[in-house]
């Protein structure tokens, strides 16, 4: 999909969401789940994308991976006007402010993504025959638990589980190997651990406002209990609106 080069100035971001919503891969479905909506967050290296993948064959659902709306976020943003989007950006990345800064960096580009997925959802809460799994690192807790999408009531059909990886060694081992690395460098070093650390903030947010997260391992498990996860009823929802 070709997308126009725009930039959003200081009026915010929300004006360029409209153009997430062409990212949604289309499919129809077989099998209903019990949820309409599946929002699957996890830091790095948790198996949220293989997991997604699998869900959303076995259900015929769409599926849409968020690093693809953060990617077209960028695209169509300004990086003065709009520097939590552009932090990962290898253009303007300061990776010498050590693995704490950054990781607190990447928590605030992941309010913003999730920010301006709510206008995807709440899309396809309206749409009577569509449902989606949503993954990714940059779907936050906060966002995950809301009760309502731009004014359109979730109704308990947005279902929010987050996968995590306690161990920083078992992280590293996974982006090294995708990278094909026998050895890390020090730069994957420090992404992984950047990425560790945020998803031990997902963990702590999802856990605090009730909702469920599932260990990473075993992985010939994950699916199975990714899907038991989803059929509970969340302990409560929060109607707040921004990250702490």
């Amino acid at each position: 999909m070709l997308i126009e080069r725009r930039v959003i100035g200081n009026g915010g971001v929300k004006p360029a969401c409209s153009v997430l919503q062409s990212l949604i891969v289309k499919a129809s479905a077989s099998e209903s789940p019990p949820w309409k909506i599946l929002l699957l967050g996890g830091g790095a290296a948790v198996g949220k994308s293989t997991v997604a993948a699998r869900i959303a064959r076995r259900y015929q659902t769409s599926l849409v991976p968020t690093d693809f709306v953060w990617l077209a976020l960028q695209t169509v943003t300004d990086p003065t006007a709009h520097p939590e989007l552009h932090y990962f950006d290898p253009a303007f990345s300061d990776f010498s402010l050590g693995a704490e800064r950054l990781s607190e960096r990447h928590v605030k580009t992941a309010s913003a993504v999730s920010e301006c997925l709510e206008p995807v959802v709440a899309s396809l809460l309206l749409r009577d025959n569509e449902r989606a799994v949503i993954e990714g690192a940059w779907i936050t807790p906060l966002f995950a638990a809301r009760k309502d999408f731009d004014g359109v009531e979730s109704s308990g059909r947005v279902f929010g589980v987050f996968i995590h990886e306690p161990e920083l060694t078992h992280v590293l081992h996974l982006m090294a190997a995708r990278r094909r690395l026998s050895r890390p460098t020090r730069f994957q070093r420090l992404i992984a651990r950047v990425c560790w650390l945020q998803g031990n903030w997902l963990a702590a947010e999802a856990a605090r406002l009730g909702l469920p997260v599932i260990p990473a391992r075993p992985q010939r498990s994950l699916v199975s209990r990714v899907l038991a996860a989803a059929h509970e009823t969340p302990r409560h929802r929060t109607d707040v609106r921004t990250e702490n």
